[in-house]
């Protein structure tokens, strides 16, 4: 069952707590933006996770929220996850899974991109500093499915977390350089 706490910090996929992380507030348009996800087991059982995938949704704040322009993707190859992209997140614990993209300039258009572990570079447009969001997307597929955003099938891991999360929006400022 998906419930959101009351302060819409968390989301809960059954009493397990997915979280948005941006360790920077403030950040630079010439500059790394680290996100990611916070998991936190709240259940009696250990769970493993896989750390593999992890998607941004961007948004600018005007008078209210607007995503920014997703501009594409290129695929430099294949990577598939591994035996270390899984993690076992014992009861009461949390693990963090962080990647970093950066911020640059083309034709002056502020643009953002990011490198997975799939080996497939994600780029967004159209930036300005501002005040601006970003949600992830966390997604782990079942074991030998076809993912949706990718030709690849996935190893066989078993007993790993199923589920695609969205996590709640957390603001940052980009700020001119």
């Amino acid at each position: 069952m998906h419930t959101e706490t009351e302060f819409n910090s968390v989301v809960d996929e059954n009493g397990f707590l997915f979280e948005t992380l941006i360790p920077e507030q403030r950040v630079s348009t010439t500059s790394q933006l680290t996100f990611g996800v916070r998991i936190t087991n709240q259940t009696l059982t250990p769970q493993k996770f896989l750390l593999f995938y992890l998607q941004p949704i961007f948004f600018r704040k005007n008078d209210k929220w607007k995503q920014v322009a997703y501009k594409g993707c290129n695929v430099n190859g294949t990577g598939l996850p591994t035996s270390v992209d899984c993690q076992i997140v014992s009861p009461g614990d949390a693990i963090d899974f962080l990647v970093k993209g950066e911020f640059f300039r083309e034709d002056n258009n502020l643009l953002f991109r990011y490198h997975n572990k799939s080996r497939e570079y994600h780029f967004w447009q159209h930036f300005k500093p501002a005040i601006h969001g970003i949600q992830c997307q966390y997604i782990s597929p079942a074991v030998g499915q076809k993912a949706e955003y990718t030709s690849l099938r996935w190893v066989d891991f078993e007993d790993t977390w199923v589920g695609k999360v969205l996590t709640p929006l957390v603001e940052f400022q980009l700020i001119d350089s």
